[in-house]
């Protein structure tokens, strides 16, 4: 019953039905028991899932749902095929994913390879990113746009994806460097060196680089924090803390030992002949013994 609701939800586009009957789905005891001797169903759930995700803008929860995804069990063409979950894992992962988890889970993985088959391009897309081939990847990116555009899942997402892959590049390709050239860069992105300046200004003020640009030199420079001062503010910050709750024990200590009890205010309420009447509520009563 929940693989139809499921497959409805999806044609109406009811994405949080469809993530709904996916937990009740993997709630229910014999698929939990099960699991092992239902791959078809389990990988119908990550699709699914990964689907209403991509909908919803969740990129990298997609993407590690249609990685879960058995290749000899995709066979559910009312729902995706193969080389749709091969283009929506493939460019989630690639826009959110860093280098190490696009390695191991994605160009690496033994699983989702089998999908990658069916999309050469991609695959070539994918490859030509983790090798640091920027220009190559983009150009490539380029060329299946249109193909994308007409896709009714992840057209809405493209200009979004594209954009997240590109900042991803241009961190990635920054990253390892105290300070770069803007014009080697620009040749490496495909692009001019005014464009590239302010795509690399509005990364800088999004916070997703910590660089500052030689606008007249055309550098830009790395901008690392002093990690001594930053130590030092760390320890002075874990020290007052500690002696904070150490006061805070030395007080309840003291009271505990003198025998304190801490009452709440007076609380003055009416009762039903409009009389007045006083009800005092105490907190808790510590009795020790000397």
């Amino acid at each position: 019953m929940c693989l139809n609701v499921i497959r409805v939800s999806v044609y109406l586009q009811n994405w949080s039905h469809v993530l709904s009957y996916v937990n009740k789905a993997e709630a229910t005891p014999d698929f939990a028991e099960g699991k092992d001797n239902n791959q078809a169903i389990f990988t119908k759930l990550k699709v699914a899932a990964g689907l209403a995700d991509l909908a919803t803008r969740k990129y990298k929860t997609a993407a590690r749902f249609f990685l879960q995804a058995h290749f000899d069990y995709c066979d559910f063409p009312e729902l995706l095929s193969p080389n749709n979950i091969a283009t929506y894992g493939g460019l989630c992962a690639l826009a959110t994913f860093d280098r190490s988890e696009l390695e191991k889970q994605v160009i690496f993985s033994s699983g989702f390879k089998l999908f990658l088959e069916l999309e050469p391009q991609l695959r070539d897309i994918l490859v030509q990113f983790y090798n640091s081939k920027y220009a190559t990847c983009l150009n490539l990116l380029a060329q299946i746009k249109d193909n994308l555009l007409l896709d009714m899942y992840i057209a809405p997402h493209v200009n979004t994806l594209y954009t997240q892959i590109r900042n991803r590049a241009l961190i990635q390709y920054f990253s390892p460097y105290l300070s770069a050239d803007l014009n080697k860069m620009s040749v490496a992105f495909n692009t001019t060196i005014q464009a590239l300046e302010n795509e690399l200004m509005s990364l800088i003020l999004e916070g997703q680089i910590q660089a500052r640009i030689d606008s007249h030199n055309k550098i830009i420079y790395a901008k690392h924090q002093d990690q001594r001062s930053t130590t030092f503010e760390k320890s002075l910050t874990v020290g007052k803390e500690y002696a904070r709750k150490s006061n805070m024990l030395i007080l309840r200590s003291a009271m505990i030992k003198h025998n304190i009890c801490i009452k709440s205010p007076t609380i003055s309420r009416s009762d039903e002949n409009g009389r007045g009447s006083e009800m005092s509520v105490a907190t808790g009563s510590l009795d020790t013994a000397d």
